[in-house]
């Protein structure tokens, strides 16, 4: 069973996997390949197309089909999160199949090292796709998810909550009531109660790893010299950066962290909803 712990050298593990993501980057910068099959991690909007919609939002409906689609960068910070509204056929209408998205990927290299150190690269894709559509809890409602060790591509794809129940997000200076802590104490309860000794768990790899895992990962992470990380970094970032953008780095549009969708009742409010 993989419990998820890293061993070995952290300086030899930082720099092969360094090494790895940022190849898989640059490549995927200089020889984009859209995502056609359920299979496929798109990481961009521009990777998108309406096959893929298709395949991974229609899977129980086979008559249904994406028509069109429109997708918009929102923030980047640990993953890039991008928003998009779909249209159906008639089957896919009749359906009531999702018609606003939300997208968290880990696009960028640092983002997937970041990740991928910590080995919760599945960890976001996973809930969404295999435990949020069994739960009645305040948190949007999972389509897809999906993550590649190799590469460090990784997409959880969701409900737009702000497009569909006009939520609003919490800043650290938001007066938080009783209330607001008690909505995720009980969605707490609610997943616990759910999953409690549910041999479901046990299928996912991703669920294997404890906290402590996580935190011992990043220790080692972080025992390297901070200049073993300058010149690791100056040798692959640069080149990585540049492939596709004529040496610009870009940035996404929008607010940074503006529509997050999370998964705990205090991260938003509902207007109207008294809290």
């Amino acid at each position: 069973m993989d419990s998820g712990a890293r061993t070995g050298n952290p300086g030899l593990m930082v720099a092969g996997t360094m090494a790895r993501y940022g190849g898989h980057v640059l490549r995927e910068l200089l020889t984009p390949r859209p995502a056609t099959t359920r299979a496929d991690i798109p990481v961009r909007p521009s990777d998108v197309t309406e096959e893929w919609l298709t395949s991974v939002l229609c899977p129980a409906h086979p008559d249904a089909a994406v028509e069109s689609y429109e997708l918009r960068d929102v923030s980047s910070g640990t993953s890039t999160r991008w928003r998009g509204t779909v249209t159906y056929n008639r089957a896919g209408q009749e359906a009531g199949l999702p018609t606003a998205l939300f997208a968290k990927t880990t696009l960028d290299w640092s983002q997937r090292l970041l990740l991928g150190m910590a080995d919760v690269l599945t960890g976001e894709p996973g809930f969404y796709r295999h435990l949020r559509p069994h739960l009645e809890i305040e948190a949007p409602h999972g389509y897809h998810g999906s993550a590649d060790h190799g590469s460090g591509r990784s997409i959880a794809l969701m409900e737009d909550i702000v497009a569909t129940r006009q939520v609003t997000f919490c800043t650290p200076q938001t007066p938080i009531s009783r209330t607001d802590m008690e909505d995720p104490l009980t969605g707490m309860a609610t997943w616990h109660g759910r999953y409690w000794a549910d041999p479901e768990l046990d299928r996912h790899a991703f669920l294997r790893k404890t906290p402590s895992t996580f935190v011992d990962n990043l220790a080692r992470f972080a025992q390297l010299r901070k200049r073993q990380i300058r010149a690791l970094s100056a040798a692959i970032r640069p080149a990585v950066e540049s492939g596709a953008t004529g040496g610009r780095r870009t940035r996404s549009s929008g607010p940074r962290g503006a529509g997050r969708p999370g998964g705990c009742g205090w991260c938003n409010r509902r207007p109207g909803a008294g809290r």
